[in-house]
């Protein structure tokens, strides 16, 4: 596995960049390209976190941690799945219909 010397965008955030707008702006950007790509390529990355995110030596973020991501080409996924941190209390709580649709752009 590559060394990512810049650590997770999580902490770059608390350290950094939390008053730096066009930082944030910046990363956004990148998150939003990396995941039109996926998109894009019919997979749904299902654990997005701000730990998930590391920088490169060049500043630049790399997304981690697929094991949760699916490839599907049926538009729809029925699996519950997550950080519990990060999952809404209905979805915890076991409540309602959580199928997630997903469209191409």
């Amino acid at each position: 596995m590559e060394y990512v010397s810049g650590g997770e965008l999580y902490s770059a955030v608390r350290k950094r960049i939390k008053n730096n707008f066009e930082g944030i702006v910046f990363y956004m950007a990148e998150l939003s390209l990396a995941l039109a790509y996926l998109h894009f390529a019919d997979i749904v990355y299902r654990d997005l976190k701000p730990e998930n995110l590391l920088i490169d030596s060049s500043g630049h973020i790399k997304l981690i941690d697929f094991g949760l991501a699916k490839f599907t080409t049926k538009n729809k996924t029925k699996t519950l799945c997550g950080t519990p941190g990060y999952i809404s209390p209905e979805q915890l709580a076991g409540k309602g219909n959580y199928l997630i649709y997903y469209y191409k752009i």
